[in-house]
This record gives C-alpha cells, sequence and structure tokens, in this order.
C-alpha cells in the first residue's frame, strides 16, 4: 500500500494554472524584452555595432521561449497520466472526480477569456505573433483542460478496475 498517494483532480487544476502563469509571464517577457531591445537597437551608439548584431541574433533565440510552454504543456500530460496510473481510483469517486472537473472547466474558461483579454490589448501591440504554440494552448485552455482530466480519469479509473480485478 502506498501512503500520500498523488494523482486526483489536483494535478489538473496545477496543470490549467502552471500552463496559464507561464503563457502569460513568457508573453510579458517577451514585450519587455522586445520593446527595450527595439529601443536600444534604435539608438546611434548601439546600432551598427557589435553589441547591435548580438542583439538582433538574441531577438530570434527569445522567439524559442514558446517552446518552453509546449514543453510544460507535454510534461504535464504525461505526469497526469502516470500519476493518474499510480493512484487507481475507485469507480465510486468519479463523481467527486467529475464535480470538480466541472468547477476546474469553468474556471479555465475564465482564465481562457482573461488570456483573450490581455493578449488583445493594444498597448502590446504585435508580440503575440511571438508566441503562436503559448496563444494556441491558451486560446484552448478550456478545451485542453477538458482533454487532460477525461484521459486522466480514464486511467485512473482503469487502473483501478485492475486493482479490484486482482483482490478477487
Amino acid at each position: 500500500m502506498v501512503i500520500n498517494k498523488k494523482g486526483s483532480v489536483r494535478d489538473i487544476a496545477l496543470f490549467m494554472v502552471v500552463i496559464f502563469s507561464i503563457g502569460l509571464v513568457s508573453f510579458l517577457l517577451m514585450f519587455v524584452y522586445n520593446s527595450t531591445s527595439n529601443l536600444m537597437l534604435e539608438s546611434p551608439e548601439f546600432n551598427d555595432t557589435m553589441a547591435g548584431d548580438v542583439m538582433l541574433e538574441h531577438q530570434e533565440t527569445m522567439n524559442g521561449i514558446d517552446y518552453f510552454s509546449l514543453a510544460i504543456f507535454i510534461g504535464f500530460l504525461f505526469a497526469v497520466i502516470i500519476t493518474s496510473y499510480l493512484v487507481g481510483g475507485s469507480p465510486v469517486f468519479a463523481i467527486i472526480y467529475i464535480l470538480f472537473f466541472v468547477v476546474l472547466g469553468v474556471v479555465s474558461g475564465i482564465l481562457e477569456s482573461i488570456w483573450g483579454e490581455v493578449s488583445q490589448m493594444v498597448v502590446f501591440g504585435t508580440t503575440i505573433n511571438n508566441l503562436p504554440i503559448t496563444d494556441f494552448l491558451l486560446n484552448n485552455l478550456t478545451l485542453l483542460v477538458i482533454v487532460v482530466g477525461f484521459v486522466g480519469l480514464i486511467v485512473m479509473y482503469i487502473r483501478g478496475e485492475r486493482l479490484e480485478w486482482e483482490k478477487t
């Protein structure tokens, strides 16, 4: 018997909050970096120097921050599957899981709406064009939370049935 098992609807909530937070932070970092580097590149002391060339190359590198959000999403997907398998829940608790899951769906819809409002603000300009993967993940956050949650529920239920079968 494993004590202090992890793997439940809390993992889905953590998934939702972390994906949203990383997306928002990377969006803001990209905006600040692009704004400051563009100001530096416009100054005559900085432009057409070796430092200016490095700054231009680094702007292209910063676009890779978008893949960080994708890596975190894939990591959480695997983590939910693995922890759900290790827990092996009882079908009786599936109803409680679904009830909390509905609440998480509503909260993810709110976070998705917040992302839509923030990312389309005029003050941020075209920063969102540098983060297409993050934009896709956060514009479809509710769908992703539902899919990951149901995958976790199915894996947990299958494992629970197998444990019940082995007891008999």
